[in-house]
């Protein structure tokens, strides 16, 4: 076990910039006539791999000549006066959701713009998502929902509230250099989305308070021993739980009522923003990834405590075509770390009983 090091990092300045006469091409990516605009820093083109941009552009270098190669309709299918862009780079995914591009209402909320000014957000996510922009969106703004097949809108002024992360898909960098995030971005997402659950009267979907969250079938940095992981988990009392099955609320009631949370890191555990104070968290994850920070961070806002039980890729680095491939990589957990981490916390917890009963 290695001892802790402290390293700090600086969250991203907030702002809101204002484009004139832009358009907006696949639901996220922002032109200016024949300039391309970048205001995401995570979502430069110059990274090897970008998450949800690939697919629309280029960085290209031809005789000394740098810029962007990208392929869109020139007719738009809509114009008009202002909007303020919500969606990103990777909107599908629910950590760069409900982390990076929902908080972006507080930007909003600081500069006071006028209401009638809709939010612009993707069309044909999850449901899930519309949810949380419903609860995070007091003020009841009118929001655009962009088809991403439909190519273009064209803005005569748009505004676009900064990210308060840099998180790019950078495997050559080490993890914490992206692993900052604003608290006060986040507390707008739990205080309100707790207040919804509270009003609502949701309840947490489990019936225990230790939970195991199941992944979706992905191939992305899978556990191998799934099955035998699983079922040693049911063994010791918890619930398996797949928390896209549920509504929004649900999963923050879910969250906010579990005592342990374990599972394989993914987006999933973006919602452990809304963990319980002491709140105990074990997360899966490759040696390969094993400081990997976001997640722990993320424990950290909600006072929760983390821990990364890593296990063995597969296969060595070497048989692996990219560092990306190796990222991505599955790996074998040992049942006996497991087990071992789950007895300290039941020792540590009698210990507490019984100092309490002292007392």
């Amino acid at each position: 076990e290695e001892a802790p090091r402290l390293r700090t990092v600086t969250v991203p300045e907030s702002f809101i910039a204002e484009v004139e006469n832009a358009d907006i091409v696949a639901a996220f990516q922002v032109v200016q006539g024949d300039q391309f605009v970048l205001y995401e820093p995570a979502a430069n083109p110059k990274y090897s791999l970008t998450a949800g941009v690939w697919q629309y552009f280029r960085e290209y270098s031809v005789e000394g000549r740098q810029g962007i190669l990208m392929e869109y309709d020139m007719k738009p299918f809509e114009q008009i006066e202002s909007g303020i862009l919500i969606s990103g780079r990777a909107t599908d995914n629910y950590y760069h959701w409900l982390i990076e591009y929902l908080p972006k209402v507080l930007n909003v909320e600081k500069l006071n713009l006028p209401i009638e000014i809709p939010l612009i957000v993707k069309a044909n996510m999850p449901k899930q998502f519309y949810s949380s922009l419903e609860c995070v969106n007091k003020s009841k703004r009118k929001v655009i929902y962009m088809d991403p097949m439909v190519k273009r809108l064209h803005v005569q002024k748009l505004y676009i509230p900064s990210v308060h992360t840099y998180h790019p898909d950078d495997f050559t960098q080490d993890f914490w250099v992206g692993g900052a995030v604003s608290y006060e971005h986040l507390d707008l997402i739990r205080s309100r989305a707790l207040q919804a659950v509270a009003e609502q009267k949701i309840k947490s979907p489990a019936q225990s308070s230790k939970i195991y969250l199941e992944r979706s079938s992905t191939r992305a940095r899978a556990v191998i021993n799934q099955k035998e992981i699983r079922e040693f988990f049911i063994s010791n009392g918890f619930q398996v739980i797949k928390p896209e099955g549920y509504s929004f609320l649900e999963q923050v009631a879910l969250f906010h009522e579990a005592k342990v949370i374990a599972g394989a890191g993914g987006a999933g555990f973006s919602s452990l923003i809304f963990c319980q104070e002491n709140a105990q968290v074990i997360g899966f994850v490759s040696e390969r990834n094993k400081y990997f920070c976001m997640q722990s961070n993320l424990a950290q806002f909600a006072k929760a405590k983390f821990t990364h039980i890593p296990g063995k890729t597969y296969k060595d680095r070497k048989f692996f075509g990219s560092e990306d491939e190796f990222v991505q990589g599955p790996y074998k957990l040992k049942k006996q770390h497991i087990k071992d981490f789950l007895q300290s916390l039941t020792h540590k917890e009698s210990n507490e009983i019984s100092n309490h009963s002292r007392c």
